[in-house]
């Protein structure tokens, strides 16, 4: 999965989204980090900082946006270990 241009789309267009899994090799830019918030929870930052949160506008294709600021605002994860 990749943050198209690092990260900071507030939301994909009409034919491409601001996340997408089409990508061939790794760049730096492409890159994520899992940022522990607290509670066994975590958020997903982009290689420009910015967090991945739920997407707010109602036009673009995803259903996630890559620009949030806030980390309190970001979407929250929890790992779980499957055996």
């Amino acid at each position: 999965m990749t943050a198209v241009k690092g990260g900071g789309l507030a939301s994909g267009g009409i034919t491409t989204d601001d996340l997408v899994t089409d990508r061939t090799q790794v760049q730096a830019w492409e890159k994520f980090r899992f940022v522990e918030h607290g509670s066994c929870t975590y958020v997903i930052q982009t290689a420009t900082g910015h967090y991945l949160g739920k997407k707010t506008a109602t036009t673009g294709i995803g259903l996630f946006a890559t620009n949030i600021t806030d980390i309190n605002k970001a979407t929250k994860f929890r790992l779980s270990m499957v055996f």
